[in-house]
């Protein structure tokens, strides 16, 4: 707050971005109107991440108030090109996961392995190859880890090298992203596989996306489901090519269409 203060005293315009505000908080400064403008005094105005959440901010505040868009749009993930000698298969990447998830994952996807009709790579948020090792050799699934090259013949592949998410992602047809189907980590990043037009599923318990993740899933762009639908989920956009096009261009457009927002700041603020 110091800080905030001496740069406004020495002229400094100072904006608060991607604003957000829960409706528990909501609450609590209707009740006690004038806490919000005392504590956000420094800020010449808000700039919140979509228009609804600036409808609630001007509710409370005289600051000024603008719609602008969420920052976690802003980053445009690197990748390089990875091909899989997958021919005629659906290739499905389950990324970020965590203890218990890959379990969940591979028997959800049980029908299509079994039916040779799907490449499964598992991307584990750690490295844990050894457990997983373990895990995918009791298992009645051909594997092979990423390293070994040599993977045609293979139903799960199993990344053991860093940095190649977005990469992983970017090669699949369908992505899953983990951390959102057990209740301790509140999901990663969705907009990863977005970016590069993959349909998005992730589980009941991803609410660290929560402020996007409800538009997403109302224009069917994304796709919520528990560990008992997600082999459903999969089957379903495995089956329609149209499918996973509309729901995955859907979201890249999306996400292009945000990023141009967020690249106006100057705009908005009146810099220009």
């Amino acid at each position: 707050p110091n800080l905030l203060r001496c740069l406004r005293r020495n002229g400094c315009q100072l904006f608060l971005l991607n604003a957000f505000i829960k409706k528990n908080d909501l609450d609590i400064f209707r009740r006690f109107p004038g806490i919000f403008d005392f504590i956000h005094k420094p800020y010449h105005g808000l700039l919140a991440q979509n228009p609804d959440t600036a409808e609630l901010f001007k509710s409370i505040t005289r600051l000024e108030v603008k719609a602008f868009g969420n920052l976690k749009y802003a980053s445009v993930p690197s990748a390089q090109k990875i091909k899989f000698p997958a021919a005629k298969k659906i290739i499905i990447c389950a990324g970020s996961t965590h203890d218990r998830e890959e379990k969940i994952i591979i028997d959800a996807a049980s029908s299509l392995l079994k039916k040779h009709a799907c490449l499964l790579i598992i991307a584990p948020r750690h490295s844990r190859c050894r457990e997983l090792s373990s895990l995918l050799s009791t298992l009645p699934y051909r594997w092979k880890l990423f390293s070994e090259k040599r993977t045609e013949a293979a139903d799960i592949i199993l990344c053991d090298q860093n940095g190649l998410l977005c990469s992983l992602y970017k090669a699949c047809d369908i992505s899953i992203v983990g951390g959102s189907f057990i209740d301790t980590r509140g999901g990663h990043n969705i907009l990863e596989p977005g970016y590069f037009g993959k349909p998005v599923i992730y589980g009941n318990f991803m609410v660290n996306y929560s402020e996007l993740t409800g538009e997403l899933e109302k224009k069917k762009m994304a796709f919520r489901c528990s560990a008992a639908e997600l082999g459903r989920t999969i089957e379903k956009l495995a089956s329609s090519k149209t499918l996973r096009e509309k729901c995955g261009q859907g979201l890249r457009k999306k996400i292009i269409t945000e990023q141009k927002k967020l690249s106006n700041l100057k705009k908005v603020i009146g810099a220009d």
